[in-house]
């Protein structure tokens, strides 16, 4: 039986370093071969050309994604202002989602599962776009699965370390897209009720780690006020930061009914809870 999971993880394993090639290598041609879009022009022109991103001093609209206005700077400076040199950051940030579905993926007992998660990851059409695109979403969301991924080892191992990170990675999901601070609470208030149930004493470097983290969040939101006092706070298609994560999940599915955005919810929800049971 023992033999029988092991033959099937390296099995799986296979067929992710596979796909990962695969769909790397699709986006990798993406990044050369499509147009600007409409809003990578104005991020280029407004944030990344003036290399005036910086909250509160730039142009207030939250069509800055300033972590992806910030690295397409970068790449602008070194390699000049062609699509792929200023796409090259979300193609990295593909990397770094190939790396955060691997490291989920081993808390998975059951290869179904884990194709299930390859699948969902990396075989999502609408969610690969944001990849070949000058814009937040790719960083946002590779950062955000990335930073999940250790705080479920956080929850196993209890370990300081993996904590940090979680913080460290979720701050970069929410630099580089504003609309996840919502996301970025909620998975603070876990971990603080996780905490408060696991009745253990918090570690003085753990209370400084947690100021600093509570601390940024803070700034999203005063920056996300500035905002909304601007007239400029808006994402997506709606009118709210609740609006705008829904029009996020349907481009990411493709799915935009109450009843299909609820199930993917769920899914997402139990597929967190029994990589920690």
């Amino acid at each position: 039986m023992e033999q029988e999971k092991t033959d099937n993880y390296i099995f799986s394993s296979y067929v992710f370093v596979i796909v990962s090639i695969i769909v790397f290598a699709i986006v990798c041609i993406r990044c050369i071969i499509v147009p600007f879009t409409q809003d990578e022009v104005t991020t280029f022109f407004v944030y990344i050309q003036s290399g005036n991103f910086l909250p509160f001093i730039s142009h207030a609209d939250t069509n800055n994604h300033i972590l992806n206005s910030f690295l397409g700077w970068i790449c602008f400076m070194f390699f000049g202002d062609s699509p792929f040199s200023l796409r090259i950051p979300n193609l990295f940030a593909l990397l770094i989602l190939i790396i955060a579905t691997a490291r989920i993926s081993k808390h998975l007992n059951h290869s179904h599962s884990r194709y299930v998660l390859f699948a969902g990851f990396l075989l999502s059409f609408y969610w690969l776009n944001f990849y070949s695109l000058c814009r937040g979403y790719g960083l946002s969301s590779s950062f955000l699965v990335l930073s999940i991924s250790f705080l479920i080892e956080y929850f196993n191992s209890k370990e300081l370390k993996k904590l940090f990170l979680f913080y460290l990675f979720l701050q970069f999901a929410v630099s580089a897209n504003l609309v996840l601070i919502t996301i970025a609470i909620l998975l603070t208030v876990t971990v603080i009720l996780f905490l408060f149930l696991s009745k253990e004493p918090l570690q003085l470097l753990n209370i400084k780690v947690m100021r600093v983290h509570f601390s940024l969040l803070l700034f999203w939101i005063i920056y996300a006020v500035f905002l909304q006092l601007r007239g400029s706070l808006w994402d997506g298609q709606g009118k709210s930061f609740s609006e705008s994560l829904r029009s996020l999940i349907e481009m990411l599915t493709g799915f935009s009914t109450n009843k299909e955005l609820l199930i993917i919810l769920l899914c997402f929800i139990i597929l967190l809870f029994a990589t920690i049971i």
